[in-house]
């Protein structure tokens, strides 16, 4: 059972990379928007931002799933 934990971890951590790197895109963007004052850039920062958080959501939501799983059997 340990086992099985120990790989739901592992594959969830691997999803978050690609998360981090998309919520940190959107950080970025939307910065250099209000930097150069562009409308488009700061609209296209908040949407990537918007999508890496609903991804961070159901990664969370998948994780609990995971666990409930685990817990019992």
């Amino acid at each position: 059972m340990n086992h099985d934990i120990e790989v739901s971890n592992t594959i969830l951590m691997v999803y978050s990379v690609p998360v981090f790197l998309l919520l940190i895109a959107g950080i970025i963007v939307t910065v250099f928007g209000y930097a150069k004052e562009k409308k488009v850039l700061k609209l296209a920062g908040f949407v990537i931002v918007a999508i890496g958080f609903q991804l961070l959501l159901i990664e969370l939501a998948i994780a609990l799933y995971f666990n409930f799983i685990i817990s019992i059997s």
